[in-house]
């Protein structure tokens, strides 16, 4: 015997992980744009000025992608709440 899944909640893995691989490319993305950006600005001052461009950028990107992530893991997570208060009320 094989137990049918209804196609709510078929889709919900498949959801799941698009949510984290989207969350796990969240960052690195982040880090390559504004390393290169630090980077184009470092180049005006030189070789020094290349590295520390490419520093400084990188650990704004990787602020910026995790602030990223803190707000969509924040919004699923109300999300989730949302459901569950939902389904609470369909029981009763």
């Amino acid at each position: 015997m094989t137990s049918q899944r209804s196609p709510k909640t078929s889709k919900a893995p498949a959801m799941d992980t698009v949510r984290l691989v989207t969350l796990a490319m969240d960052i690195p993305i982040l880090v390559a744009i504004f390393a290169y950006i630090g980077y184009l600005i470092g180049k005006n001052y030189g070789s020094q000025g290349e590295l520390w461009g490419i520093l400084i950028g990188g650990l704004l990107g990787f602020s910026a992608g995790i602030i990223s992530t803190l707000k969509v893991t924040e919004v699923i997570q109300q999300r989730e709440r949302e459901k569950e208060k939902e389904e609470k009320q369909q029981e009763i």
